[in-house]
């Protein structure tokens, strides 16, 4: 018996339909592979806009979140030209998700070309803005810092208004460009700084603040109202309210509720506790009333939330009123009647607001209120469970909702004037080395 000679690799995968040499092949990017990555990034970055407001996501939610969306973001970088390329594609379908992809991909290596296409594409609508100022903020400052420069030079407004949202969201001074912005003409703009004064933690300019609230622009009073809750006096705080209330038949409900729960833990306590009572006594705002009893605290109030969950328009956001004063866990089966989309027989569909929250069953709430009520003083206010102190708000931006998690990153503000407001919706590896965990 003979054998035949072996053959170069070369030649018999030559022989091969649709062979590569081993080198190409290794490093040509699997089509079905990338675009994969593509979907599920693109997937990410739109749960991730949704997980950052949650009323049941943790830290630690957040974070195993965060590791799958990084993980699909490396594997399209890796693919060079044809992941570039393969992000385009996929912008067909005019997702935001996909618009996130493409800013992060075209500002993480500061290629100039890439950033200047992409760049009309991110203006081109407010859903797109959004995701793609988010998907910035996500990259380090050190990356993003002669791109921004750039962005904060042009003469173009909505350029600067990217450069310094972005500056905002990752807790950055601006520096001269923020004083520029506070006295532009482009509202938007404007109105973007207002807003950032608060979360920068800039008391020091609280007289521009209250300028804010005479704004021309609705969008400009509400900004400045959002940094007044933060950096004002307890005065100031009233003049914000005030601002509020008179706007907010103008305003969404969106707009509305960070508005009334930021403003009433503004308040000096017995303000607040007159906020609370008006909404509750007012027809068609009760719902605001028991968003307020949550925000401002005061346990008194907990028997009378827990009775508001016989109304089943009012059950689930009076379930989290009581965990937003008590720290009480939603997940506990003695306080739930239902899950998060489910319902029970005859009930209403849940309030948009809502949906990530349990039915409660009341019966649980009173039981666990009668064992644990003795724990709070009336007349305290409280955060998830733990006094309104800096050592409770720490505590809560450790281990609290991202709903709770914002509540205290505001409070501690408050508590530390000049400290900027903790960046909840920051990437959870970021937020959990500034919390040393």
């Amino acid at each position: 018996m003979t054998f035949a000679p072996a053959q170069p690799d070369t030649v018999w995968a030559s022989r091969l339909p649709h062979a590569r040499p081993p080198h190409e092949t290794t490093a040509r990017p699997h089509e079905r592979v990338l675009m994969s990555h593509v979907d599920e990034a693109a997937a990410g970055w739109r749960r991730r806009a949704r997980l950052v407001t949650a009323p049941h996501v943790r830290l630690r939610h957040l974070a195993r979140s965060d590791q799958r969306l990084l993980a699909h973001m490396a594997g399209i970088r890796v693919a060079g030209e044809e992941g570039w390329q393969a992000v385009q594609r996929a912008l067909e379908d005019g997702d935001a998700g996909a618009v996130a992809v493409l800013a992060w991909m075209a500002f993480v290596d500061g290629r100039v070309e890439r950033m200047r296409s992409t760049l009309p594409l991110l203006l081109a609508d407010p859903a797109f803005t959004r995701a793609g100022t988010g998907a910035l903020s996500s990259l380090a400052p050190a990356r993003l810092h002669e791109s921004l420069q750039r962005l904060a030079d042009s003469p173009h407004p909505a350029h600067r208004w990217v450069a310094l949202d972005v500056q905002a969201a990752q807790r950055r001074d601006p520096g001269p460009g923020l004083a520029c912005a506070l006295s532009d003409q482009d509202a938007a703009l404007r109105a973007r700084a207002l807003q950032a004064l608060g979360e920068l933690g800039q008391p020091g300019r609280m007289p521009q603040v209250i300028e804010g609230l005479g704004d021309a622009t609705l969008v400009g009073r509400r900004a400045a109202c959002e940094s007044a809750f933060i950096l004002g006096s307890p005065g100031e705080a009233l003049r914000a309210f005030d601002t509020v209330r008179q706007d907010a038949a103008s305003l969404t409900p969106a707009e509305r509720r960070p508005l009334l729960e930021s403003g009433i833990r503004a308040l000096p306590p017995e303000a607040a506790r007159d906020a609370v009572r008006q909404l509750a006594a007012q027809a068609g705002t009760a719902r605001e009333a028991v968003i307020a009893a949550g925000a401002h605290g005061d346990p008194v109030a907990v028997p009378w939330l827990i009775d508001r969950m016989a109304d089943p328009a009012l059950a689930r956001v009076a379930g989290e009123a009581v965990a937003l004063i008590t720290g009480a866990d939603l997940e506990l089966q003695i306080f739930k009647r239902a899950g998060p989309y489910e319902e029970e027989e005859g009930d209403a569909p849940p309030h948009p607001e809502d949906q990530d929250l349990p039915s409660p069953d009341a019966s649980g709430f009173h039981a666990w209120w009668r064992e644990h009520g003795a724990e709070f003083g009336a007349g305290h206010r409280y955060i998830a469970g733990q006094p309104l102190t800096a050592a409770g708000c720490l505590s809560v931006l450790r281990d609290g909702t991202q709903r709770q998690r914002q509540a205290a990153a505001q409070a501690l503000s408050r508590l530390r004037p000049g400290t900027p407001v903790f960046a909840v919706r920051a990437f959870a590896f970021r937020q959990r080395k500034e919390l040393g965990l």
